[in-house]
């Protein structure tokens, strides 16, 4: 057994406190006092064990890759609201999860070298948790962005899906700013194995500071090792918008959650649904129950005050 209350228990209580400030006659005051002991109850909204519960899964053939850029310049504060952008990256990553539940969903992250931090998984919270945990490298080992680090690793993962069906999804995520001196390495062997996704760049052209607390005495700004001076990043779109067209995908500079959503819908609509209904061990809700005695009381009390 287990509750999932409607409204916050201690919001319940304080409620029928209240409703039992207004005394009455004693036969009409018990009967108020069952009354607002049944609601406390149906509020609690108690669930038991129920073999017989239907669920349906819908599983999309739809693999997605999640590449997402990891480098210090991903904390640089130019997104809306002063927020860093890779707590945008989260968010919008959240969102497409959300968008195209079914799927399976893979992640990779890149600094200086590329690691495989999910490999393809319907779960979606341990997706949606294993990208919440994404922190860049400390600053005193980040060596600067190369996007050649996960060229291999990208290729590998969508090698790896053998469904010939499936849709292949690639989100590539920066600010496409390039820190190492390396030059930007070509993505067009990508094209073939990806179906559809976007690149999707993050920053602005003003740019942005970025915020560290090496040493636990307090965030300060990352400073620039030629002048001395705070740092600042900002988005490249040229090398963002050369990657798309390597790979054959759209870009689009994120500024909000919605400017996706046409690249969303057509990935859905290219997209195959299976749903699997099935029995499953889960919960019933009773608390119908106790709504048929209190509808009982409440029609009872109407009843009496009409022929009052």
């Amino acid at each position: 057994m287990k509750i999932n209350p409607i409204i916050p228990i201690w919001l319940m209580a304080v409620i029928c406190v209240v409703i039992l400030f207004f005394r009455r006659k004693k036969a009409a005051y018990i009967r108020q006092i069952v009354a607002v002991i049944l609601l406390f109850v149906m509020n609690l909204r108690i669930m038991i064990p129920d073999m017989t519960v239907k669920k349906t899964d819908v599983e999309m053939n739809t693999r997605v890759l999640f590449v997402i850029d990891n480098t210090l310049s991903m904390i640089a504060n130019d997104c809306d609201d002063n927020r860093q952008r890779m707590e945008a990256v989260k968010e919008d990553c959240e969102y497409i999860t959300d968008k195209l539940a079914g799927s399976k969903f893979a992640i990779i992250t890149f600094d200086n070298v590329a690691e495989v931090v999910s490999p393809y998984t319907g779960n979606t919270e341990f997706v949606k948790n294993a990208i919440q945990s994404i922190r860049p490298l400390d600053s005193l080992y980040a060596k600067g962005t190369s996007f050649e680090a996960p060229l291999d690793d990208i290729k590998r993962m969508l090698d790896s899906i053998e469904d010939e069906k499936c849709n292949k999804i690639i989100f590539y995520i920066s600010d496409g700013e390039i820190t190492n001196g390396d030059n930007m390495p070509s993505y067009k062997k990508i094209s073939e194995l990806a179906d559809a996704g976007a690149v999707l760049g993050y920053g602005s052209e003003e740019g942005g500071k970025m915020y560290v607390d090496e040493y636990g005495d307090g965030e300060e700004a990352i400073k620039d090792p030629d002048t001395y001076k705070d740092a600042i990043s900002k988005i490249d779109e040229d090398n963002l918008k050369k990657i798309a067209k390597d790979m054959g995908l759209n870009y689009v500079k994120m500024d909000s959650k919605k400017d996706i959503d046409k690249i969303l819908k057509d990935i859905i609509d290219n997209s195959d649904a299976i749903e699997d209904e099935n029995d499953t061990k889960g919960y019933a809700d009773i608390y119908y129950f106790f709504a048929i005695p209190l509808i009982i009381l409440a029609a009872y009390e109407l009843y009496t005050m009409k022929r009052k």
